[in-house]
């Protein structure tokens, strides 16, 4: 009988004596192969779930960090469209330094409601009605501060429109800082 392609790997001549020392004490040396190629496997499988996890906590933290850095993207955003900054800038401000301090505040609105737009969609529609009540705002005071440089003062009818465009940014900024709390907490 000539070797076949497997006995000739394995180092064995013919076939048969391969198929004999199964049985016997070859037997012991193939459950060594067998058990490193478990075992190995075992390893790969393992390794492999060991990475999946730690890919997914890098999410997970991930996650964590965009909502983090919303939450206080939005407090500042909050505290900017408040009675108590509205006052102070009336104050204190001119028109052109408010407009700066505006344009820094909208970069931070912007780079929120990326977040928002990316990791929490469903509150889209609030983070733009926000913007919308922030622009408002803005423009109030920016026409209120132009008007104290050329020596008028601000009228009642101004603290009646910006009083409750602040109330609303405060309330829609609380209904957002709920929903991203909601989101922290359930991941």
């Amino acid at each position: 009988v000539r070797p076949r392609p497997l006995a000739r790997a394995l180092g064995v001549s013919q076939c048969r004596i391969f198929f004999k020392y199964i049985g016997g004490e070859m037997l012991s040396e193939y459950s060594t192969i067998i058990g490193a190629v478990v075992g190995g496997s075992a390893a790969i499988i393992a390794s492999y779930i060991t990475l999946i996890r730690q890919f997914k906590y890098q999410e997970y933290q991930k996650h964590l960090e965009r909502l983090e850095k919303a939450h206080i993207a939005l407090s500042q955003i909050e505290r900017e469209g408040s009675l108590i900054q509205s006052t102070a800038s009336m104050r204190n401000e001119s028109a052109t330094k408010y407009d700066s301090e505006w344009l820094n505040n909208k970069e931070r609105v912007d780079e929120f409601r990326a977040i928002i737009d990316v990791y929490m969609p469903h509150l889209s529609n609030l983070a733009n009605e926000l913007y919308i009540e922030l622009t408002k705002f803005w423009y109030e005071h920016s026409i209120a501060l132009s008007n104290k440089e050329d020596s008028i003062q601000p009228s009642q009818n101004f603290y009646d429109q910006v009083v409750p465009i602040s109330e609303k940014i405060r309330e829609l900024c609380s209904v957002i800082k709920l929903e991203i709390s909601r989101s922290y907490q359930a991941k």
